[in-house]
């Protein structure tokens, strides 16, 4: 199962906040030793007077992160975020290094920390601000299992400037090459993947004549650099034609549109949604012709 973080925080923003801040180096350090790909940050509300008095002591939000760090005053200045005044000690940001959002929630109803951890008072709040305390598994297990929603927020700038990690991805792709062109493309077999970045619930969906190759060529790119996340093939399926791959592939665009984060990616939490997705997209093109 996967490691659970705890930390402290004022408040849990994630479209103008996205990035998990450290106050010192030593705690930024340590998380990053600490932290692996598919592990989870859990954000409860401090008990000081920066936190409203309604998320105090409570569970707020759980979010996977990068384990690249950033700077998170030019982060948020990047992204327009007005920083209160509280911010700041002696002119200087209180959270310089930090690791950005790559999925995150928000817990439902926001449970009191103490009612699901009854363990975890007070006392250790001061280590878990500053160090983000890694949870003992059967105290993992009862914050994985409550009920939480998926949250929007926007792409660190940082990583974007890099290269855009949708781009990164490949945009879409056009329909397959006829006509005149044939005697540059030779039409066979094509296949429908689904890849999933590890540990997240981020997948691509697209279409190629050679999925083994096109894997490589996602796990060799500039994002496996900087997330130290590499992809998975999760489910394919192979076509007699690029024309019916393509039409299938266009089926499960479709059919995820809810899910879309543009440039064939969704984010779908469920699991087995995206396997569904292409058994249903098969039969229905299947039926369709």
């Amino acid at each position: 199962m996967s490691n659970v973080f705890l930390t402290r925080v004022w408040g849990y923003t994630p479209t103008t906040w996205p990035i998990l801040g450290f106050g010192k180096a030593g705690g930024a350090n340590k998380f990053q030793r600490e932290y692996a790909t598919g592990d989870w940050v859990a954000l409860s509300g401090t008990h000081t007077e920066q936190t409203r008095k309604e998320e105090q002591g409570r569970l707020l939000g759980l979010v996977q992160v990068t384990n690249m760090s950033v700077d998170v005053f030019a982060e948020l200045q990047a992204l327009g975020t007005q920083l209160e005044e509280h911010c700041f000690v002696h002119g200087e940001f209180k959270w310089p290094t930090g690791f950005p959002y790559l999925t995150a929630f928000s817990f439902v109803d926001k449970p009191l920390l103490i009612d699901v951890l009854p363990d975890r008072g007070n006392s250790l709040a001061r280590a878990e601000a500053a160090y983000a305390m890694r949870l003992e598994p059967k105290e993992a297990e009862k914050v994985l299992a409550l009920d939480f929603i998926q949250d929007d927020f926007p792409f660190s700038p940082s990583l974007e400037g890099q290269q855009n990690l949708k781009h990164l991805l490949t945009q879409a792709g056009p329909p397959p090459s006829h006509g005149k062109r044939v005697l540059e493309y030779e039409d066979g077999d094509n296949s429908v993947y689904v890849f999933r970045l590890a540990g997240t619930n981020f997948y691509k969906v697209g279409r190629s004549n050679d999925i083994n190759r096109r894997l490589m060529e996602f796990n060799t790119s500039p994002h496996a650099v900087w997330s130290g996340k590499t992809f998975d093939l999760v489910i394919s399926h192979t076509f007699p034609s690029s024309d019916s791959a393509h039409k299938v592939e266009q089926l499960m665009h479709q059919y995820l549109k809810k899910y879309s984060k543009g440039y064939e990616c969704f984010v779908v939490a469920k699991e087995g949604v995206i396997e569904a997705a292409l058994g249903n997209m098969i039969f229905e093109y299947s039926h369709s012709n």
